[in-house]
C-alpha cells in the first residue's frame, strides 16, 4: 500500500478524496487550528472531540471544564466536605497513578461520564457510515495507537493522520499566546477553561511524529505557522 505525505494549505477545501470513507486522527496542541482545519476541510463528518464531552458534562454537574481537573488540598481528609466539589474520598483504584491519594467524588464521578460519553461516543461514529474525525491532541504514539484500536474492526474505512506543525520555540510562543487569549475570552463568558503554560511546554515535549508504523494509511502534515504567527501578532497589538 501507497504511503504518502502531503503539506497542505487551511484554505484549501478540496485536498481531501471525498470518494472513500476514512477516520481521520488529528494531532497537535491546543489552539494551533486543528478545530478551523476540521470546519474548512471536513465540515460533515462525524467529529468525537473529549473535550466538548468535558464541557457538556461540566455544566451538566454544575461545574467547569477547569473543575473536573480539581483535586482537594493537602491538609484535608477524607469525608470533609465542599460545596461545590462534593466529598473528599480515597482514590480508586482504577483511576491513573500521577492523581493523589485523595480525590473529590463529584469530580470523580463527572470524569467517569466523561469516559463513559467518550466510548459512546466513538461507537455512534462507527456506525454513521461517514467520515470520523478524532479531534483530540493524540501527542505521542500510545495515545495515537490507543484510539485506533476503537476502529479496528471497521472494514472498508482508510487510517489517516493529520500532523499539524507546531515546531519552533517562538511558534510555541505565539500558540500559547493564542490559548492565553481564548482563556480570556472564556472567563469573559463565565466559563473557565485554562492550560498552564507549562502544561503545553510539556505537551510540546512528549510530542512523537506520527509514521506508517502505527497503523495509519496515510499522512497529511498542516503547516500553518504562518497564520499561527500572525494571530499572535494581531493579539500583541490588540492588548
Amino acid at each position: 500500500m501507497k504511503f504518502s505525505s502531503n503539506t497542505i494549505n487551511l484554505s484549501n477545501k478540496k485536498v481531501l478524496s471525498q470518494d472513500e470513507k476514512s477516520v481521520y486522527l488529528l494531532v497537535g496542541p491546543p489552539s494551533v487550528g486543528k478545530s478551523t482545519w476540521l470546519k474548512s476541510n471536513l465540515p460533515d463528518a462525524f467529529v468525537i472531540s473529549r473535550d466538548d464531552i468535558v464541557d457538556e458534562v461540566a455544566s451538566e454537574f454544575g461545574l467547569t471544564y477547569d473543575d473536573l481537573f480539581a483535586n482537594p488540598d493537602k491538609n484535608l481528609q477524607i469525608g470533609d466536605k465542599d460545596e461545590k466539589f462534593g466529598t473528599v474520598i480515597k482514590k480508586p483504584h482504577y483511576l491513573p497513578s500521577f492523581l493523589p491519594d485523595k480525590v473529590w467524588d463529584k469530580v470523580t464521578n463527572a470524569n467517569g461520564e466523561v469516559h463513559k460519553r467518550l466510548q459512546n461516543r466513538i461507537q455512534e461514529a462507527k456506525l454513521s457510515g461517514g467520515n470520523i474525525v478524532v479531534d483530540m491532541t493524540n501527542m505521542n504514539a500510545k495515545s495515537r495507537q490507543g484510539m485506533l484500536k476503537n476502529f479496528k474492526d471497521l472494514n472498508g474505512y482508510k487510517k489517516k493522520v493529520v500532523d499539524f506543525k507546531f515546531e519552533g520555540e517562538e511558534v510555541q510562543n505565539a500558540i500559547k499566546e493564542i490559548k492565553n487569549q481564548r482563556a480570556r475570552e472564556i472567563a469573559e463568558q463565565g466559563g473557565s477553561k485554562t492550560i498552564p503554560d507549562h502544561v503545553m511546554d510539556s505537551m510540546f515535549g512528549r510530542y512523537e511524529p506520527p509514521s506508517k508504523g502505527e497503523g495509519f494509511d496515510d499522512m497529511i502534515d498542516v503547516d500553518d505557522r504562518v497564520r499561527i504567527l500572525d494571530q499572535a501578532k494581531r493579539i500583541r497589538e490588540n492588548q
